[in-house]
């Protein structure tokens, strides 16, 4: 009888292989995880400026069709004890200025009370009020400014600013955008 040579068949991975294929696994989970925590914090983004905007526009047809009687105007604070969380928030209150408003009618925007972290720019121009009948916007904090901003950005470092001309009318800036 002679020496038979038998070849091992390997049916299956080896260690090196299983390890290159979790590695690929764990990749693929964390980028896929990554992606939708952004869209999940751009979509707070885009609903916080919103609803400010919603505010804005509600304190503004409020002035210009005298609703109860006065003008409405929007605080914007940061960090501060009034806002409901004791974060960032934006309110609508009844009255030329915020420190002599009768608080009963206010109307809030809470930011930084989500998992995604929203919170307010905190060098802005916080107060404005809208004029009666016209409802043209009017700061009770500087004379000099043509327009609003109230920047949102939230911790992914995306922001949004809403812009309110001196009619009074909101619109979103998208940072990076081009501004006509």
């Amino acid at each position: 009888m002679g020496i038979r040579n038998f070849k091992i068949k390997q049916d299956g991975f080896n260690l090196i292989e299983i390890l290159v294929v979790i590695a690929i696994f764990v990749i693929l989970i964390s980028s896929a995880t990554s992606l939708v925590t952004r869209r999940i914090t751009d979509a707070d983004l885009d609903a916080k400026t919103q609803e400010i905007m919603g505010l804005i526009d509600k304190a503004r047809n409020y002035s210009a069709s005298g609703f109860k009687g006065d003008v409405w105007g929007i605080k914007v604070l940061d960090s501060h004890a009034d806002c409901t969380s004791s974060a960032d928030c934006v309110i609508m209150y009844k009255g030329v200025y915020y420190s002599t408003r009768d608080n009963s009618f206010d109307q809030e925007v809470s930011l930084g009370t989500g998992k995604t972290g929203t919170y307010l720019e905190s060098t802005q121009i916080n107060e404005f009020h809208f004029s009666a009948g016209s409802g043209w916007r009017s700061t009770s904090t500087i004379s000099t400014s043509t327009e609003q901003l109230i920047v949102v950005k939230n911790n992914t470092g995306d922001q949004r600013s809403v812009v309110i001309n001196p009619t009074g009318v909101s619109s979103l800036f998208y940072c990076g955008e081009d501004k006509v």
